[in-house]
């Protein structure tokens, strides 16, 4: 009978244990940056795409770029994605960006995105998402991401 009490106290502290570790994940709000962790299972891929004019001497141009980071697992499934499309005019010696939007989807059934914003100053376009993984037991850990381009007075996007 001793062994018993002593089997069942056992059970219910590791069933607290367990059930606190995970209240305290899901209530720390901190978003980890998935670039800043080592995972064999997540790789980013970046595509870029865009299309100028012809740099004409005195004469304002225009330049549409879009940037996506894609986060997939060990077999190439896309788990989530943020995409970021801005528009820039530039004329040779300053640059502004003119307009910005963004996407973000998890296509994985594990993940979810819980924000996702885009923004523009200057010459610089910005996109930020937050997903979330949800694992077996429940635990839902948030990772954030960013990504951002930026057009030189030429006409450059990095």
């Amino acid at each position: 009978m001793k062994n018993l009490k002593k089997a069942f106290i056992a059970v219910i502290l590791c069933l607290t244990l367990i059930m606190s570790s995970s209240s305290f994940v899901m209530a720390n709000e901190e978003a980890i940056d998935p670039d800043e962790i080592a995972s064999s299972v997540t790789t980013i891929a970046t595509e870029t795409t865009y299309a100028r004019g012809k740099m004409q001497a005195g004469r304002e141009q225009t330049l549409t770029k879009t940037k996506t980071t894609s986060y997939k697992n060990a077999d190439g499934k896309v788990l989530w994605k943020i995409s970021l499309s801005a528009t820039f005019t530039y004329d040779g010696s300053t640059s502004k960006c003119t307009k910005c939007s963004h996407t973000a989807s998890a296509p994985a059934s594990t993940w979810s995105i819980k924000s996702s914003s885009s923004s523009k100053s200057k010459n610089k376009a910005s996109a930020t998402v937050i997903a979330v993984h949800s694992d077996v037991w429940g635990i839902k850990i948030p990772y954030k991401k960013t990504i951002t381009l930026t057009c030189s007075a030429d006409g450059n996007v990095s």
